[in-house]
């Protein structure tokens, strides 16, 4: 009887360590998993890799986000099962999850307060698109609200986590975007723009289809889109037939016929995936900084023609006054007249020519204070 119960014992310690093990494994929980998490279903033939460690958790998925609630709560954030993943968005932070009463696996957004209209914006996306959720964007397992804040690595207190699948690696990533990868780009065309068709139907746009918003996971050989958070729902107007040129042109501002925006968002969306963004792709840091810094020195050129006009116009302005003064006389020009050829230096003067003081700016606004003018 007694060897009995030692084996029980023996067994029950050998499976915690087993699912101990598998807590901390870095293998995300699949779409399928996490789809039947959501919906309260059994796990689907598409096995999970961390399948040994909630197989037999028979839970619902309230009580799973409660336990991870309570478990956030605990101690610190590398401890609790919450691992920040070095990425972040304009309002998110990208965090690894580890539920580790059930042994799932998967992503966290993470937004501050001030942050949660943009959460509670993407939520009404998935739910929108929650018949292609495992397809073409990740699955939406929910939000939770933490107890306690959790601070970024960027500095941000993060109040909510929006719960989703992972989906794989961003396009603008080493992975596919290093010219060394040699990765052809093309071949993600047909798992981009019928889907981005299918999600148009839907009455959605993204607004944000740029090389680091699409992933692709190469398990599954899906493309997904991510950061949702800025697209837009509409009621009505369905989208044109992408293999006809667009049948919904509008005038802009400037009175050009422009595409429909749905048309606009295929188009926009073929030439990030091929061409990339010169910002956000996978570049070398002096290729960035020679962009950025050529568009500065064109700035800088642009102010510095802007400032000159302005001094020339207060310029004249200046010596119209000037001559209009009675009593003061326009300095003749020096008789000794330097060649054409000589190099003009300084308030025009060529190295033979002397320095005329009076028109130097402390003597211009002495002479104006002295003749009644404004300085």
């Amino acid at each position: 009887m007694a060897s009995r119960s030692d084996d029980v014992a023996s067994e029950e310690q050998d499976s915690a360590e087993r699912s101990k093990l598998d807590y901390r494994s870095d293998f995300f929980c699949t779409h399928n998993c996490l789809k039947g998490l959501v919906h309260n279903q059994a796990l689907s033939p598409d096995l999970c890799p961390n399948q040994a460690a909630h197989s037999h958790r028979l839970l619902s998925r309230e009580q799973i986000f409660a336990s991870l609630a309570s478990q956030l709560c605990d101690g610190e954030a590398e401890d609790a099962g919450l691992t920040e993943l070095n990425r972040s968005g304009r309002s998110g932070v990208l965090y690894k999850v580890r539920i580790v009463k059930t042994g799932h696996v998967l992503v966290a957004i993470g937004y501050q307060q001030e942050d949660y209209d943009w959460l509670q914006n993407e939520l009404a996306i998935y739910a929108r698109l929650q018949d292609m959720q495992g397809s073409f964007v990740p699955v939406c397992c929910g939000s939770i609200s933490v107890s306690e804040p959790i601070l970024s690595a960027s500095d941000r207190v993060i109040q909510h986590l929006l719960l989703l699948s992972y989906a794989g690696d961003a396009l603008d990533s080493a992975t596919y975007a290093d010219p060394e990868a040699k990765t052809d780009f093309a071949r993600f065309k047909p798992l981009l723009l019928p889907w981005l068709h299918e999600m148009h139907k839907r009455l959605v746009i993204h607004g944000n289809v740029e090389r680091r918003n699409m992933v692709f996971e190469e398990a599954s050989q899906h493309l997904m889109l991510i950061d949702s958070e800025r697209s837009r729902l509409y009621e009505k107007g369905q989208p044109c037939n992408p293999a006809q040129p667009c049948q919904k042109k509008r005038r802009n501002n400037k009175g050009k016929r422009v595409p429909c925006m749905y048309s606009r968002e295929l188009i926009v969306a073929e030439e990030a995936l091929m061409m990339g963004s010169r910002y956000n792709s996978f570049e070398t840091t002096e290729g960035i900084a020679s962009v950025i810094g050529d568009e500065n020195k064109a700035r800088k050129t642009k102010r510095q023609r802007t400032v000159h006009k302005q001094r020339g116009r207060i310029k004249r302005t200046n010596n119209e006054a000037l001559r209009n003064m009675p009593g003061v006389d326009e300095p003749t020009a020096p008789s000794d007249h330097s060649a054409p050829h000589e190099k003009k230096h300084k308030r025009g003067r060529s190295p033979s020519e002397p320095f005329n003081p009076v028109w130097t700016n402390r003597l211009r606004r002495n002479a104006l204070r002295e003749g009644g003018g404004q300085t």
